[in-house]
């Protein structure tokens, strides 16, 4: 069981990333095989997923990482500017943000090498896991929660 947090809680946490406005909101970040079919069994595309809480005003985005289960609790930050991004992009479940650069720990490899290193990490020499070392995931990929009530704040932020 999860605690739960509110929004002026979540909002004081990140507080001292910003000097202005700005919208923070729940997320939970997409894991490695977060892509169906293996979204569609349980336990399969959590792995590498977590949950966390994620700011911006527009230019500036703060990602925190929570604890596994406390949202309060902050186990990683990750801060990043508009300008590190090369797209943004909202689907109907989740929103996907590209990197120029690998930002270990947030970032994920894409689908494609995703599905090599599934086939081939059972063919020795282990292909798969090499693979998985030489392929640097630039996409960070999260499915936003609405339980602050803001999400339309915040992806009017995002521009997207």
């Amino acid at each position: 069981m999860k605690l739960t947090i509110k929004e002026d809680e979540a909002k004081f946490i990140h507080q001292k990333f910003y000097s202005g406005d700005f919208e923070v909101i729940e997320i939970k970040r997409s894991g490695i095989f977060d892509f169906p079919p293996f979204s569609f069994v349980y336990g399969i595309s959590d792995i590498g997923s977590w949950d966390g809480l994620m700011s911006t005003d527009g230019n500036k985005f703060v990602v925190t990482k929570s604890a596994t289960f406390n949202t309060a609790e902050i186990k990683q930050i990750f801060e990043f500017e508009r300008k590190d991004l090369t797209a943004l992009k909202k689907g109907v479940f989740k929103t996907t943000f590209s990197f120029k650069s690998n930002v270990k720990g947030l970032t994920k490899i894409s689908t494609i090498p995703a599905l090599l290193f599934l086939i081939l990490a059972f063919i020795p020499p282990c292909i798969g896991l090499i693979l998985f070392f030489v392929f640097k995931g630039k996409t960070f990929q999260f499915r936003p929660s609405n339980s602050f009530k803001n999400i339309e704040k915040f992806n009017s932020l995002l521009n997207i």
